[in-house]
């Protein structure tokens, strides 16, 4: 493949090799350092189909070895269909909107949390940066709404939308958004991103790899942070402390 970029004015070759994607595993450990109560802490990075119920049955795991707070860390999670970050936030909600989309040809359609699919009412602490995108905003944003956990981090990516492909007449296309992802308290994502309740930069900063010069306000996904402090992960800890105990 050649690729033509602004910046440069020869076409640069790329090698590409057919491969079928992995998407990154689950990760969980428990904390006994860090309060009281032991903490389950559940790194997402990713929410292909079928993530939610791998995500429900590590929370199981965690209460059975003496979790009594949970931390869901979705930084850098930006893959995965919106359902699935719907389907993550009723694991924590057991009543109330989740989500809902609506365009301007498009009909709203809320989606709602149900009973019978929630698995936890442990303290919750959500970790999210500006690499927290799509799926993983629609779950952050309802739980943040629905004061079910509390955030920390940074604003996230701004990417929750419906995407409709338009044939042009020379067989192209253009992918447009055709009706956006709302918090249950009626903010657009894609433009209103979700702003955690306890703001905390990454030790990192962004990396912008927007080769339009034209267009700096463009910023991508973070890159994960390299080894030292984790501070968001030491807010959320802080924070997860001042939440009101567990029922015993």
């Amino acid at each position: 493949m050649s690729v033509l970029t602004p910046r440069q004015a020869d076409p640069q070759k790329m090698k590409l090799v057919r491969a079928p994607l992995v998407n990154p595993a689950l990760s969980t450990k428990l904390v006994t350092d860090q309060g009281p109560d032991p903490i389950g802490v559940i790194t997402v990075t990713a929410l292909p189909a079928g993530r939610s119920r791998e995500i429900g049955q590590k929370i199981a795991d965690l209460e059975k070895q003496g979790a009594k707070r949970l931390i869901l860390d979705l930084r850098y999670c930006g893959l995965g269909p919106v359902d699935e970050g719907i389907a993550v936030a009723n694991l924590f909600m057991d009543k109330g909107l989740i989500t809902y989309s609506l365009g301007q040809k498009s009909a709203r359609q809320d989606h709602a949390a149900a009973a019978s699919k929630a698995v936890t009412k442990a303290p919750l602490v959500v970790l999210v940066n500006r690499g927290t995108a799509g799926a993983a905003e629609v779950a952050a944003g309802a739980l943040l709404d629905s004061k079910r956990g509390e955030l920390v981090g940074e604003p996230t990516y701004g990417d929750a939308a419906i995407r409709k492909a338009i044939t042009m007449d020379d067989g192209s296309a253009v992918i447009l958004s055709v009706a956006k992802y709302y918090t249950p308290s009626g903010k657009a994502i894609q433009d209103a991103h979700v702003t955690p309740t306890v703001l905390q930069a990454e030790t990192t900063a962004i990396v912008d790899t927007d080769d339009d010069p034209a267009n700096p306000g463009n910023p991508q996904p973070a890159q994960p942070a390299k080894p030292g402090e984790d501070e968001i992960l030491k807010h959320g800890f802080e924070s997860l402390r001042q939440l009101s105990a567990p029922a015993r």
